[in-house]
């Protein structure tokens, strides 16, 4: 579709465009110069020019035909050859000696139209400044245009055809081409501030071409930008040279000004003052459309948008699509199209709007990509009313050569692979549906404008640039940075998912340097949103699936209020769902009461190693737990690509007061937080905090090297004799650690506390704290008391983490026991013994994995109220692909990625002695992001259901590891009459009982026996300091307040 105007359409109704045959040689060279240059400096010189030197050629109408060409090209989805012919308009432009004209104006745009369409937003938003700054130092000159005499004739019809216009009014038969009267400058200005004389003279032009150029340039310009467009000065320059009204006075140009400034006012956030200018300015001459008749009603549509009314909205981009195709406009059509949709779907429409039903049949054969882009709505639309086949279809007429095209690798090939994934998950086929949806995640992430405006931001800061304020940033970052709105989702669920889907590890970094030069909690809590978002990203559409499979699989009955309707509300919007959650809670029930009863009955007296045919259950029953659990996935990987908002609850982000409102007297968070900036620390109890930073954060990695030499951690198999056991300094390596930490703060460790909740970040991972002297800032003398003898220690991912509400009791269920190898050399019977002892130790134990012909082992786990995986879990690559249980002859692996995924998983309690992160290697290879696997992993367990987990930084495995996991939890399994279980407390007292016991070094495969170093019992850190309690329950109240935040003398 060319960008001319109806008049040039025989009785207005638009023809077939007919393709420009230019050499490839031509466009090949055109693309060369298609870099938009710097304006030039004014010039201070003085020249005279004969009449016609430096004027456009004789008859040479502008914009010229090569920018008609670049048009079409971009209707065509030609984007480079569009880009090509742009830049041969601009190259040539119009000058007066050094000075561009403002033919400039439409030149500009156009190319700042084909670098939006390639992705290349950082080239489009210069060439649309250029456009606007052109347009701002040449404003008046639409007063120079000879318009004709005669007033606008309309049109004898419209050219839509998929719908009727309800404004009842017909197009304009603008002029495509008038003249303009240049030259004749002041001598004396000349004379004065240098320039061009030029003789007066009359050239042809097309002014209603050019003030549109000018509003998709502020329009687009906003788009691209966001809330930073307010910041910008080319918009303010071309605002304040509109409101000067720089044309005829009563005379309909007049509506174009009123159009281009209303769009300029939307840009800045002034929809109240656009909103009249843009209804003014729609009609032109004796109440007709014009040119840009279009673009105002979407800019009208936007502001419906915005103030929450997607029906007002969606009738108004209807509308535009009838003025843009009346307008000949392909530019505004497109914009119309893709957002009536969107607005249909935000409004809660079912079935195909009308709209774009039929703009598939009108875009048939002349307008591909188009055409493509509609049939994916419409495809999109059909999935959602329920209509599969009809939507397969759909995809199916879309042209095949669209996904090796400009188009196809631009938001048209995302929209395609969107409604595809779409398809594929409502024909249950989950593995091409992700697949879908990840080629349209990475097209749409290239090409996200939320995503270009948090980068902007970032570069301005880094660059120290005064555009924009730090509180400004600041607010923008909240925005951009934030979860995700029900709006936004009812919007653009592709690009909402693509934001979250991506790492903007710099961006929150910048938030976090930002928000800490206006005060300690703004800082905390801009930390505490960077942490989620490391680990939210790590999941499938950036947590969106564990969101809403934890919202669907919890008990209504528990619920909040809020959380219960938006259960229900969702339940009911999608046909099935009620019934399949039904089911699975029945099958789940009484599966889990199957399991509790025979487990129950081995601690009675039968032989825990007795072979068995199968798991306790009928055989029927599990097939229909499978089944359900399979239908619950592929409703979760559906609904998490749709339309449904669901709050990412997890991890929660609670404010900073909150945290603090949930914590005992005596019960205090110490968390770090590390930033590209560096690494600061934060200790804070029920009505204190202090925030320091930590100063010799370089030396902190050596420092935590140096104790894992110290506590013989180098090969994470080879077995370490006594003798180095014993000359291991870990005390000194602690105290160097400690003293890094602290130095620079007003803390005292050790006094005052009853449980300190710990929150790690980087290379703190694999610090066990418990080794910390718990003198902190104080000297001491002799051997020094350690922070696990001075009080409670647990850890949690992250500050929101360590303050959850306790979930309600339930009957106790099966504990389940894998007993694998937790070291490569062990032999079957030393699980086999471990998982005796284990039996003989808590009631209700069932081994998991060790039973034959037997039901998958995720499913028997999923429904264990606690889980011990006692074997070895090591590897590489992204976290959620490594083991949680090693494969076995009688059953797969069980990733991380599975245990988080559906069905829900029941066990409370997860017990990890196995587990391997970096520091068993003594830290020789190191993650990315140090210490990132201990975060993921203790965090994927907490998401999956569990409010503790015991989990090894180090495996010891042997005798001593299996007997701390037992009695770690026959302590838990015997509170004292009335109390609540204390996990904290309980493995304190687990460590102190085990490693006080004479030790069998035969029964110990990583330690070798030196005789002039005899190894009496395990109270060497070695055997006990690498298991981290993560508990995310409250806690116990204490009796005093904490006095461990030392005052100011």
């Amino acid at each position: 579709m060319r960008g001319r105007p109806a008049g040039e359409y025989n009785m207005g109704i638009m023809l077939a465009p007919r393709r420009a045959r230019h050499p490839v040689a031509v466009l090949t060279v055109a693309l060369a110069c298609a870099t938009l240059p710097p304006l030039p400096p004014p010039c201070l010189g003085q020249v005279v020019l004969p009449p016609g030197l430096g004027q456009p050629a004789a008859a040479r109408n502008v914009p010229s035909p090569a920018y008609d060409l670049a048009l079409e090209a971009l209707d065509g989805g030609d984007y480079k050859a569009a880009l090509a012919a742009a830049g041969s308009e601009y190259q040539s432009g119009v000058k007066i000696g050094p000075e561009r004209w403002i033919d400039t104006i439409a030149s500009a745009a156009i190319v700042g139209e084909c670098q939006f369409e390639l992705g290349n937003f950082r080239d489009a938003v210069t060439a649309y400044e250029e456009s606007m700054l052109m347009a701002a130092t040449q404003g008046d000159w639409l007063l120079a245009v000879q318009f004709p005499p005669q007033p606008l004739r309309p049109a004898a019809g419209r050219a839509a055809t998929w719908g009727r216009s309800t404004r009842n009014v017909l197009p304009a038969l603008v002029p495509p081409t008038m003249t303009i009267r240049r030259g004749g400058a002041d001598p004396e200005e000349v004379l004065k501030k240098g320039g061009a004389l030029v003789a007066p003279a009359d050239y042809p032009l097309r002014p209603q071409e050019i003030m549109r150029s000018l509003v998709i340039a502020i329009y687009r310009h906003a788009d691209i930008l966001g809330g930073l467009a307010r910041e910008s000065s080319p918009l303010a320059g071309v605002t304040r040279m509109l409101a000067q009204r720089p044309a005829p006075a009563n005379h309909y140009s007049q509506s174009w000004i009123r159009i281009a400034l209303g769009t300029a006012l939307w840009s800045q956030g002034k929809h109240d003052q656009a909103r009249p200018l843009l209804e003014a300015g729609l009609l032109a001459g004796e109440g007709l459309d014009h040119g840009l008749t279009g673009w105002g009603l979407i800019v009208l549509g936007r502001i419906a948008l915005d103030a929450g009314r997607a029906d007002v909205a969606a009738r108004l981009f209807d509308e535009a699509t009838y003025s843009a195709v009346d307008a000949a406009d392909g530019r505004a059509l497109e914009e119309a199209f893709r957002l009536a949709f969107m607005a249909h779907m935000s409004a809660g429409a079912r079935g195909v709007p009308a709209t774009i039903q039929g703009g598939c049949e009108w875009a048939r054969g002349n307008h591909p990509v188009l055409r493509s882009t509609l049939l994916a709505m419409q495809a999109e639309a059909l999935v959602a009313a329920g209509d599969r086949q009809t939507a397969a279809q759909s995809l199916k007429a879309i042209d095949g050569r669209l996904g090796q095209s400009d188009p196809g690798r631009g938001r048209a090939g995302a929209q395609a692979a969107y409604a595809r994934a779409l398809v594929e998950y409502a024909a249950g086929d989950t593995q091409a549906g992700d697949a879908a949806l990840d080629l349209a995640l990475r097209i749409a992430g290239q090409r996200s404008q939320r995503l270009f405006q948090t980068a902007r931001i970032v570069e301005l800061l880094v660059a120290g640039s005064t555009a924009i304020s730090e509180r400004r940033a600041e607010e923008l970052f909240a925005a951009l940075l934030g979860d995700p709105t029900a709006e936004q989702f009812a919007r653009d669920p592709l690009d909402t998912l693509a934001v979250i889907s991506t790492s903007r590890g710099e961006a929150f970094d910048a938030w976090v340097a930002v928000a800490a030069r206006r005060g300690s909690d703004p800082a905390l809590d801009a930390a505490e949103a960077t942490a989620r978002q490391r680990w939210l990203v790590a999941q499938p559409v950036g947590g969106r699936r564990v969101a809403v499979q934890r919202l669907l699989a919890a008990d209504p009955a528990v619920m909040p209020v809020d959380a219960a309707r938006r259960r229900a509300d969702l339940v009911a919007r999608h046909q099935g769902l009620g019934g399949l959650l039904d089911g699975l809670m029945r099958i789940r029930g009484r599966l889990a009461t199957d399991l509790a009863a025979p487990a129950a009955g081995n601690a009675a007296g039968n032989d825990a190693n007795d072979e068995r045919p199968a798991m306790p259950g009928a055989a029927a029953d599990w097939e229909t737990y499978r089944s359900l659990s399979r239908q619950f996935g592929q409703a979760l990987a559906a609904i998490s690509a749709g339309r449904d908002f669901t709050p990412i609850d997890f991890p929660p982000n609670l404010p900073c007061a909150e945290i603090r409102s949930r914590l005992a007297p005596r019960q205090l968070i110490l968390s770090f937080h590390w930033t590209k900036s560096g690494l600061f620390g934060a200790l804070e109890s029920s009505d204190r905090t202090a925030v320091w930073q930590v100063r010799q954060v370089a030396a902190l990695p050596g420092e935590v090297r140096q104790l894992a030499k110290s506590l013989c951690l180098f090969d994470p198999n080879s077995a370490v004799p006594t003798d180095r056991l014993a000359e291991g300094d870990w005390r000194d390596a602690a105290k160097a650690i400690e003293r890094i930490l602290f130095e620079n703060s007003k803390v005292v460790l050790g006094e005052g506390i009853d449980e300190l909740v710990i929150v790690p970040d980087g290379w703190l991972w694999y610090v066990p704290f418990e080794l910390l002297p718990a003198t902190t800032n104080r000297d001491a003398a002799g051997e020094q008391r350690l922070l696990r003898d001075a009080c409670r220690i647990r850890y949690a991912p992250t500050r929101s983490l360590a303050v959850m509400p306790s979930t309600p009791a339930r009957p106790q269920g099966a504990i389940g026991l894998r007993a694998g190898k937790l070291y490569r050399g062990d032999k079957p019977a030393v699980g086999e013994q471990f998982l005796a002892d284990f039996s003989a130790a808590l009631p209700r134990v069932l081994p998991v994995g060790q039973i034959v012909n037997g039901p998958p082992g995720l499913l028997v786990a999923s429904l264990c109220d606690d889980l011990v995986i006692a074997e070895e879990l090591a590897g590489d690559g992204p976290l959620l692909r490594r083991p949680l249980v090693a494969a076995s002859p009688g059953g797969a692996a069980i990733t991380f990625a599975d245990w988080i995924a559906a069905p829900a998983k029941r066990p409370r309690r997860m017990i990890l002695p196995g587990f391997q992160s970096a520091i068993a290697g003594g830290l020789a290879r190191v993650p990315d992001r140090p210490g990132e696997e201990m975060f993921l992993a203790t965090t994927a367990l907490v998401a999956a259901g569990a409010e503790t987990a015991l989990v090894s930084r180090w495996r010891t495995g042997g005798h001593v590891a299996t007997d701390l996991v037992t009695e770690f939890m026959r302590d838990l399994a015997a509170p004292a009459a009335g109390a609540e279980p204390v996990p904290a407390e309980s493995w304190r007292r687990a460590v102190d009982v085990v490693t006080a016991e004479p030790i069998d070094l035969a029964r110990e495969p990583r330690i070798k026996p030196v005789a002039k170093a005899p190894l009496e019992n395990a109270k060497h850190p070695f055997f006990w300091a690498g298991y981290m309690l993560v508990d995310c329950r409250p806690g116990i109240p204490g009796t005093a307040e904490a006095e461990v935040l030392r005052k100011d003398p």
